[in-house]
């Protein structure tokens, strides 16, 4: 790949916040923001334990032990499927970040975020099973490529702080 730089504002920062129906929910410093929608990556999440599940109650049945051809291809027709909206998601916010010069990307994350979730089968199946390391890992790689600034925020204790309280961290 070749580096593109660009003199870029690194006074102006793009903060991006993950979820579930949100996939990616940015907002400048100036006070913009846009939302790239999670819903797809939830369908085809779903769409893969419904057909998951079809298969291994057919292997079940069969009393065969180790994955079939059929779910070994449907795993990776998932994890392609997934890879390609991931990489679409990078690259919309930043071809954003170039269009309005911003020159730093700061995105929030948790270490334990997806660890030990305990939100019920159905939530767990969505949350669980989005790749958000490999979300920042795309977009810090786009961001080294750029000369856009890259920072991780982690923001485990946030949703226990009020600013308006004036609550310390």
């Amino acid at each position: 790949a070749v580096e593109v730089h660009r003199e870029l504002d690194h006074q102006k920062a793009l903060a991006i916040d993950f979820g579930l129906n949100n996939l990616m929910t940015c907002v400048t410093s100036e006070g913009d923001s846009f939302i790239i929608d999670g819903r797809k990556l939830k369908a085809i999440n779903q769409w893969y334990n419904k057909q998951n599940a079809r298969l291994q109650s057919i292997k079940d049945k069969q009393k065969c032990q180790k994955s079939t051809f059929r779910q070994i291809q449907l795993a990776r027709k998932r994890k392609l499927r997934v890879n390609d909206y991931i990489s679409k998601a990078c690259r919309k916010v930043l071809n954003y970040c170039l269009i309005n010069d911003i020159g730093t990307l700061v995105c929030g994350y948790n270490v334990t975020f997806q660890r030990d979730a305990n939100m019920g089968k159905v939530n767990n199946q969505n949350f669980v099973n989005i790749p958000y390391g490999e979300i920042r890992q795309k977009l810090a790689y786009l961001c080294e490529l750029y000369g856009i600034e890259y920072h991780e925020q982690e923001e485990s204790y946030t949703s226990k702080a009020s600013f308006w309280d004036k609550d310390e961290l």
